[in-house]
C-alpha cells in the first residue's frame, strides 16, 4: 500500500498549530485525531457521539442520525479493504456499535445493512475482479440505507429551512469586506497575499474570520510546508478544528483540511485513505456543532443543517465515480476548481 505522506508529519502540523491564544494545542488534543493509517479498522477503532443525557428528543435524534450515518461510512470503507486488497474483514462490520441508536426504526436499519455486508465478505475468493463483483451488491446496501437517512432523517424533520437567511449568513463578504478581491487571487499561486492572510488569521477576532482567512489561504497559496509536505494551510484549518468554537464556516473547513491532507497522500486506489485520522477531525467538528445547537446558538436551524450535512459526508472511498483512483480526486476538484482552470482558459 503506497505511503506518500508519513504519519509523523499529521502530529508535525498539529504540534505547530496554535490556538487562539498562541499555546500549542496539548498532546491529548493531537491524540484525539492524529492516528497510524493502519492501526486498526476504522469500524473498530471509530468514535460515535454519545451524549450523556441529551436535553430533548430532537437532540437524541441528531446524535441517532450522526452515528447512523458514520456507521454507513465505515463499514463501506472496511468492505473496500477486502475488495482492493482481500484483506479479511469478516464481523468488522458488526463490531459497530448500532445498540447506542435509540431511534428503533433506524437501528434496526443500520444493523440490518451491517449483517448485509458483513454477509458478503468471503474470505475464500481470492480473485479482485471477483470481490468486485460482490461489492456493487454492497453498494446497493449502502445506497439504501443512504436513502432512508436522507429521505426521513433529513433537516426538515428537525427544523425549518430559511433560505434567504442562509444565503445571508453564508457570505463570506459578510465577515471579510475584502473576499471578493482576494477570491480573485484563487490559483494564482499569490504567496505575498498568502503572507497576509496568514498575519491576518493570527489578528482576527473572531472564528469566522479566521476559518474563512484559512479557507482563503489554501486557495490563494500552492506553497507546501518543506518539512512536512502538506499545504500551508493545513496547520491554520487544524487550528479552527480545535478551537472548539462553532462557525458556520466549520464544515467548509474540515472538507478543506480533509482534501488537501489526503492530497498528499496520493490519489490512486492503493494510497493510504487516513479516513480514522479525517474522521475523528469530524467527529470533534460535530461535537462543537452539538454543544452550539444544545445551547440554542442562533440560527440554530443553520447550525442543525451544518450538522446533519457535515454527518453525512462521504468517507473518502477507493471507488466511485472517478474510475482511476480513490475519491478525493473528485472531492479535490470540487472545493478547488481553480486550480484546474476553466472552459475559457481551455479554449
Amino acid at each position: 500500500m503506497q505511503k506518500l505522506l508519513p504519519i509523523v508529519v499529521l502530529v508535525m502540523a498539529l504540534a505547530n498549530c496554535v490556538n487562539q491564544s498562541g499555546a500549542k494545542p496539548q498532546p491529548a488534543d493531537e491524540a484525539k485525531i492524529v492516528m497510524e493509517p493502519d492501526e486498526g479498522w476504522l469500524s473498530e477503532t471509530a468514535e460515535y457521539l454519545t451524549p450523556a443525557k441529551p436535553k430533548s428528543d430532537t437532540l437524541q435524534m441528531l446524535a441517532d442520525v450522526c452515528n447512523a450515518l458514520q456507521m454507513l461510512h465505515n463499514a463501506r470503507s472496511d468492505f473496500e479493504c477486502w475488495v482492493r486488497f482481500g484483506k479479511d474483514v469478516s464481523g468488522v462490520a458488526l463490531k459497530n456499535k448500532f445498540p447506542i441508536i435509540t431511534d428503533a426504526r433506524l437501528r434496526n436499519a443500520v444493523q440490518s445493512y451491517l449483517l448485509r455486508i458483513d454477509r458478503l465478505v468471503d474470505p475464500t475468493l481470492d480473485d479482485e475482479e471477483a470481490r468486485y463483483m460482490v461489492y456493487l451488491e454492497a453498494d446497493e446496501a449502502y445506497f439504501e440505507l443512504d436513502s432512508l437517512l436522507a429521505t426521513d432523517y433529513n433537516v426538515t424533520r428537525f427544523t425549518q429551512i430559511d433560505t434567504a437567511a442562509f444565503v445571508k449568513l453564508l457570505d463570506p463578504k459578510r465577515v471579510l469586506p475584502d473576499y471578493e478581491q482576494i477570491e480573485k487571487e484563487y490559483g494564482a499561486g499569490n504567496e505575498q497575499l498568502a503572507a497576509t492572510l496568514k498575519a491576518r488569521f493570527n489578528n482576527a477576532k473572531s472564528v469566522d474570520e479566521r476559518c474563512l482567512l484559512a479557507i482563503a489561504l489554501a486557495h490563494v497559496s500552492d506553497e507546501e510546508d518543506d518539512d512536512e509536505a502538506v499545504h500551508i494551510a493545513v496547520p491554520y484549518l487544524l487550528q479552527c478544528m480545535l478551537a472548539d468554537e462553532y462557525s458556520v464556516f466549520l464544515r467548509d473547513v474540515w472538507r478543506t483540511w480533509r482534501t488537501l491532507v489526503q492530497f498528499a497522500n496520493g490519489a490512486s486506489r492503493d494510497s493510504d485513505l487516513l479516513n480514522q485520522c479525517f474522521n475523528r477531525a469530524r467527529m470533534r467538528c460535530l461535537n462543537t456543532i452539538y454543544k452550539a445547537i444544545e445551547q440554542h446558538v442562533e440560527p440554530t436551524a443553520l447550525a442543525i443543517n451544518d450538522f446533519l450535512m457535515l454527518s453525512a459526508d462521504d468517507n473518502i472511498y477507493r471507488y466511485g465515480a472517478f474510475g482511476l483512483g480513490n475519491q478525493n480526486f473528485v472531492e479535490y476538484f470540487t472545493i478547488f476548481p481553480e486550480r484546474y482552470g476553466s472552459d475559457d482558459d481551455e479554449q
